[in-house]
């Protein structure tokens, strides 16, 4: 791509050099409507700049209706036709950001959610995927309930009576994972125009969501025990918000957990305000059911609560559930069915083998005593190397983490791309993509030499 020229002396960042250039060529009829883009690496070698800065650059391009995306095809200059939705119609901000799933190149994925693949134990999937395969009754799926497949709902139900919460089957509804069982739950009670709170920062993928849909996702700061409460009465008063969407245990991008205490006033202030809670346990079972949840202290009167395996398992099986109050809940299966019937029979009973037979709970059991050891070698090395650790995590995965003389966390997901090493800037995890200095580290890759290596000279710089 010769006839793009980079300067760093530009006003611009680099990012918005290449969008910028990249409309120009397509609005002067240079690059042709349908013709094939240079590749992610190949642009950021030619250029000297890391695939990192280019991948979000592409992205954005697909965001703005002027590239196409096509899986293992690669990027094309878009056609008339699909040049001419409105941006509005498709903001950039309603994308999910590609980058925060996987890195074109980088090889150590020390900020995305994956742990190493050595430590991942997916026999028990072959051979729960083959015991299914095998049964007789494998057709009968076609009447299965909309609902899910009965034996799991009935499993959930027990798992989540563990916890102390008391739920009856058919207020719980089988999805394809978190994500989609907070979408369900967008479908059918918010519409555009609408206004929720949600934790800054957060989940990312339920930004893209919520945008998707219209509604204003008005963010409150998340603190080491929980949501801001100060801030969030402040906000619910002057926005009337109809739902907030929390992680009450192991928060995504920070490990926190909510307080009991935090809690308890979180609950107050949504009967107070009038708003429901939406509560996102993805990764409950890194900590297993002893911590409260706000389902338990609420019993499903106010609470919405969303569980998934999909998070925590080693293969690509989407099981998640959502459990909420009866009458709610009828219309969450009436938009399931609309969208999508059952969902995957075939996933939902792989999950219920390997549960019945132990292999995820040994798996999970296995997991944890992984992660507590690379919890306290990753917050020593951390704390060696000057980083800052926003709060001490009960468990999990991430350390939401920031280097005293970096203002935007862009800049190390550009080193640390150079380096082959995957990072997410935090901006990723605001629902107003705002710069910070914040990012998230995936413990699990705090022993990769790599790691060790670019932290040691990200330290002295």
């Amino acid at each position: 791509m010769a006839l793009i020229e980079l300067s760093g002396d530009s006003d611009l960042s680099l990012v918005r050099q290449i969008v910028v250039q990249m409309k120009q060529l397509i609005d002067g009829e240079v690059l042709r409507q349908g013709s094939r883009v240079t590749s992610i690496r190949s642009f950021a070698r030619d250029h000297g700049v890391s695939t990192y800065t280019v991948a979000e650059a592409y992205d954005h391009l697909v965001a703005e209706s002027y590239f196409r995306s096509l899986p293992r095809s690669g990027y094309f200059v878009a056609r008339e036709q699909d040049k001419g939705r409105s941006p509005s119609t498709a903001p950039e901000t309603a994308q999910m950001p590609t980058q925060a799933w996987q890195s074109p190149s980088a090889t150590l994925g020390a900020g995305g959610a994956a742990v190493p693949s050595k430590w991942m134990d997916d026999d028990f999937i072959g051979s729960s995927l083959k015991a299914v395969a095998g049964k007789n009754d494998l057709l009968g799926s076609r009447q299965a309930s909309p609902h899910g497949y009965a034996p799991l709902c009935e499993l959930v139900r027990t798992r989540m009576a563990s916890m102390g919460v008391m739920a009856e089957s058919s207020c719980i509804v089988l999805t394809d994972g978190a994500a989609h069982g907070m979408d369900l739950l967008i479908r059918c009670f918010l519409k555009a125009g609408d206004c929720v709170l949600v934790e800054d920062p957060g989940y990312f993928p339920l930004f893209a969501s919520l945008r998707l849909h219209g509604v204003e996702a008005v963010p409150v700061r998340r603190l080491a025990d929980g949501p801001d409460l100060e801030q969030l009465e402040t906000l619910a008063r002057k926005h009337h918000p109809a739902m907030m969407f929390t992680q009450s245990v192991l928060h995504d991008p920070t490990g926190s957990s909510t307080s009991p205490a935090n809690a308890h006033r979180l609950l107050k202030l949504s009967e107070q305000y009038g708003f429901r809670l939406v509560e996102n346990d993805v990764y409950g079972d890194l900590v297993g059911p002893t911590y409260p949840r706000l389902a338990t202290l609420d019993q499903l009167d106010r609470v919405f609560y969303v569980g998934s395996f999909a998070e925590v398992l080693p293969s690509a099986v989407r099981v998640g559930f959502i459990a909420g109050p009866q009458r709610a809940m009828q219309l969450v299966h009436r938009q399931k069915v609309a969208a999508g019937i059952t969902g995957s029979q075939l996933d939902q009973r792989v999950m219920h083998l390997a549960l019945c037979e132990g292999h995820y709970q040994r798996y999970m059991e296995r997991l944890r005593e992984r992660l507590c050891v690379a919890m306290q070698h990753a917050s020593s090395l951390l704390v060696e190397q000057e980083v800052e650790i926003f709060c001490r995590a009960q468990g999990g995965k991430f350390l939401w983490v920031r280097l005293p003389n970096v203002d935007d966390s862009d800049d190390i997901a550009r080193y640390a791309a150079d380096e082959n090493l995957f990072l997410v800037p935090g901006k990723i995890f605001r629902c107003q993509s705002e710069a910070t200095a914040w990012f998230r580290f995936n413990i699990s890759f705090s022993r990769e030499p790599g790691v060790t290596r670019f932290l040691s000279r990200l330290g002295r710089t």
